[in-house]
């Protein structure tokens, strides 16, 4: 059960997300990732649980650990098609079944504060890194802060676990939260900058937010790269060469070029859509 592609059955335009920023090296290189990958998992795996294999079959081989996972094992993966076409090429026991999102917010309340700057400001950027950590959290947050007001863009920033921190004093059009259900927030905000995470690039593209994401680590170069090409927003810039300069040109793009967020509108609806169909197969499949 995978929330990412390009981890175990191979696609010829990506390597394998191990490699960082999940670049396209050409067909043979990028197949090649995914042959070096399951090779080494497979032989943890046979090394692993070698005292259990010898109970039942002490001839296994790490090829027919391989084999097996690649072409009986079934595998879910729960991406959007939207936003990633799988290849037709992939064995027959691996479902990709869209995203899915439990709700967040029984047991949360907004308050006053926020309901306030909500209300008061039609266009707002929401601003968060999730889980993601950094080794200078002050001086990220002052550079976005910098930018922010220096554009006079209205901005709900998350410190969330860390990656941001709340300074002593800030601008009245920066709104700091600590953490927030996203799919209560999301669809209120204009655009999002964010780390890049495969939950987070849904979340924000199901409900119609145009992206800037800040990749961290692994897969966040991937939906990086997916987001930028669906055109749902500028190409983004690794958290390691964030500069106060770049961070200016990337933000001022996404917020005055429209196209980002109609784009994004519409891979929200198709994502919608993607939804129904998958819940109406899955009634039908009860039934039947």
């Amino acid at each position: 059960l995978s929330p990412l592609p390009c981890i175990q059955h191979p696609v010829k335009d990506h390597s394998v997300m191990m490699i960082k920023g999940n670049g396209n090296y050409g067909h043979w290189l990028n197949l090649k990732s995914y042959h070096w990958i399951n090779r080494i998992t497979s032989r943890m795996a046979l090394k692993f649980c070698k005292e259990f294999i010898d109970d039942f079959n002490p001839t296994i081989t790490t090829r027919q650990i391989r084999q097996a996972r690649l072409y009986n094992m079934k595998a879910i993966y729960t991406f959007s098609k939207v936003l990633f076409t799988p290849p037709s090429n992939w064995p027959k026991q691996v479902k990709v079944v869209g995203y899915y999102e439990r709700a967040k917010t029984r047991n949360w309340t907004p308050d006053s504060s926020l309901l306030k700057f909500i209300n008061q400001n039609e266009k707002i950027l929401f601003v968060s890194f999730g889980s993601m950590i950094n080794d200078r959290p002050q001086k990220i947050t002052r550079l976005i802060l910098n930018t922010l007001e220096r554009l006079g863009i209205p901005a709900i920033v998350n410190t969330s676990w860390g990656g941001l921190e709340r300074p002593d004093t800030h601008s009245d059009q920066i709104h700091f939260v600590e953490n927030i259900p996203y799919e209560w927030v999301f669809p209120k905000m204009y655009a999002v900058v964010h780390h890049g995470g495969s939950g987070t690039t849904h979340t924000v593209l199901k409900h119609g937010c145009a992206s800037l994401i800040i990749p961290h680590i692994v897969d966040q170069f991937f939906w990086n790269r997916i987001v930028s090409d669906l055109g749902a927003g500028p190409l983004g810039i690794a958290i390691s060469k964030l500069t106060e300069k770049v961070f200016e040109e990337k933000l001022k793009d996404l917020w005055n070029q429209y196209c980002y967020k109609e784009q994004a509108m519409k891979i929200s609806a198709r994502m919608k859509k993607e939804n129904e169909e998958s819940l109406l197969w899955e009634v039908v499949g009860e039934q039947s």
